[in-house]
């Protein structure tokens, strides 16, 4: 499936508008037929091309252990798995919720896969009432990310779950 993404690389001043024309391009790229991974993977690559995070990616559980392994990302070489519990991916998962960090060496515990990244956001991943995954963003920004990301990208987690029977 072909599409042109309305993202042309230029950056409107908002931050809600980049994430109004990603939901019009996730609403055409999205494909029923292809599957968690294949839209998970494009979903990803159109977050971090249309908003420039330094990376963006998908953890998801193993059934055979605890542990949040490596999924679909964009952006540097990361951290393949991390163990129940452990980081800002973690405490997302313990929490049930999203995890804002203004500062990621303010965060205890903090795993740096790269000591680039300044701040992040971790957004469970649903299915059913089961935390599944999560969506980790990074920046090399101090104090990037807010409440509005939060809300700006739980419709694209929403929209992507539906597919996730695939990976049971």
């Amino acid at each position: 499936m072909a599409h042109n993404l309305h993202y042309d690389g230029s950056r409107p001043a908002e931050r809600s508008q980049r994430y109004a024309d990603l939901w019009r391009d996730w609403e055409a790229l999205k494909d029923p037929d292809a599957g968690w991974l294949a839209n998970a993977s494009n979903l990803v690559a159109l977050l971090h091309q249309g908003l420039g995070f330094w990376w963006t990616g998908f953890y998801v559980f193993r059934e055979s252990d605890e542990n949040l392994v490596l999924g679909p990302f964009q952006g540097p070489v990361a951290c393949t798995r991390i163990a129940h519990g452990r980081g800002v991916c973690g405490a997302c998962v313990l929490r049930r919720e999203p995890v804002i960090v203004p500062d990621v060496d303010a965060f205890p515990g903090h795993i740096a896969c790269s000591s680039l990244s300044r701040s992040e956001l971790v957004m469970p991943l649903w299915f059913g009432n089961r935390v599944v995954g999560v969506l980790d963003l990074d920046s090399q920004e101090l104090h990037d990310f807010g409440e509005a990301d939060v809300e700006a990208l739980q419709p694209f987690l929403d929209s992507l779950q539906k597919f996730w029977t695939d990976l049971r």
